[in-house]
């Protein structure tokens, strides 16, 4: 995993710019759809959905978890905010 030393900021509308870099090496073009993951006490994190059908964002949560170290995020975080989400229809883990 890259780590990309390049604050970006967020318009009046709560919109951030990917750095052209990171699209590029992720392929992200319009309409390239991402998971948006809350962190509790940490941030977001932004996974880019592939083009096949995603059933359960549980690998994904596994896959962060693992990463964590590398990613500069407290695992406790992301269990707390798995518990936290589990079971709410809105903003959730089960619905997107």
């Amino acid at each position: 995993m890259r780590k990309y030393s390049k604050a970006i900021g967020c318009d009046k509308r709560g919109q951030l710019v990917i750095p052209k870099e990171v699209r590029k090496e992720l392929s992200v073009d319009e309409g390239t759809a991402f998971w948006v993951f809350y962190v509790e006490n940490e941030g977001i994190l932004l996974k880019r959905i592939d083009d096949e059908v995603i059933d359960s964002q549980e690998p994904v949560l596994r896959e962060v978890s693992e990463k964590a170290e590398k990613l500069d995020v407290d695992k406790k975080n992301i269990e707390r905010t798995k518990r936290n989400y589990s079971g709410k229809e809105e903003g959730g883990f089960r619905e997107i």
